[in-house]
């Protein structure tokens, strides 16, 4: 499986302008392969981030090119882009970005109402992925009562709505204890070994090097 390529980055290029213009990436090439768990490492402000929100099409490189699955996404206009980021793409950060007043699976059940799947199929697909996770005595519970291990299994779960071709996860693991982080790194290795899910984490956490098919790291904005 990790001989088709997933993603690829050519000549990555983003300036923030600005009085005195910030060079986040320079000159990026990044082949990713499906199925592969890329670790991307490198001290804060380095790019990490910024390379992951271009790959993901939530950020508009100043120059250079991603392509996704075959597809070229760098050019596309804000209607396709968002459409094709809804196919393909699931996201994970570092703050969880839950809806607090929800409980867990109403969080993941939005993820599949965005996606056009509702009613029982999503309630069934929402209690399935969060079984997977261990979460069945907290799927009912509202998210800010959750645990920063439960949360981010709940953010993972909701980032598989619709079987997404890749998960971006960025710095999952850095409000975690030692536990949930080894919880949450296995969960998103077994991803990408057992779903054939492409897996590509932005983290300082040196535990996922164990893990990670490959290590890659960014220093000033080049590879």
């Amino acid at each position: 499986m990790l001989d088709k390529l997933a993603i690829a980055a050519h000549d990555l290029r983003m300036t923030y302008d600005g009085a005195r213009p910030v060079h986040a990436l320079k000159d990026v090439m990044l082949d990713i392969r499906q199925g592969e768990m890329l670790l991307v490492m490198g001290p804060s402000g380095s790019g990490k981030s910024t390379l992951l929100s271009i790959i993901g099409g939530l950020l508009t490189p100043t120059g250079g090119s991603v392509s996704v699955s075959g597809t070229e996404i760098t050019h596309l206009g804000r209607k396709a882009l968002g459409r094709f980021r809804l196919q393909n793409f699931g996201y994970v950060f570092q703050t969880f970005n839950l809806f607090s007043s929800m409980t867990g699976a109403e969080n993941v059940e939005l993820a599949f109402d965005i996606r056009g799947v509702r009613g029982r199929k999503a309630r069934t697909a929402v209690r399935d992925l969060l079984s997977q996770f261990g979460l069945n005595e907290q799927a009912d519970r509202l998210a800010r009562d959750l645990s920063g291990g439960e949360k981010q299994r709940v953010a993972i779960a909701r980032a598989l709505a619709g079987n997404p071709c890749a998960i971006l996860a960025d710095e999952p693991t850095s409000q975690l204890d030692a536990e949930n982080g080894a919880i949450v790194t296995d969960i998103l290795s077994e991803l990408a070994r057992k779903r054939g899910t492409t897996v590509v984490i932005a983290a300082h956490d040196d535990r996922i090097q164990k893990v990670a098919d490959r290590v890659v790291r960014l220093d000033d904005g080049r590879l």
